[in-house]
């Protein structure tokens, strides 16, 4: 594989992850909008939640490697 190629597969992995970050965060806000205006959450509160639970998961897969 040539240095394009490898340059075009990491920017499609990068894609993929946030729109599956995206795709999460609409899901959240249209099952949960009610409680998310009464609890004063935000879309930045949720980015930081999926930031964190990723943090935390890949926490986990180290610790079970070990």
């Amino acid at each position: 594989m040539s240095t394009i190629d490898y340059i075009i597969k990491f920017l499609s992995i990068i894609i993929r992850a946030t729109l599956y970050d995206l795709d999460e965060i609409n899901r959240r806000i249209k099952l949960k909008k009610e409680v998310l205006i009464k609890n004063g959450e935000t879309i930045f509160d949720l980015r930081a939640k999926l930031a964190i639970k990723k943090s935390n998961d890949q926490q986990n897969e180290n610790d079970q490697q070990t």
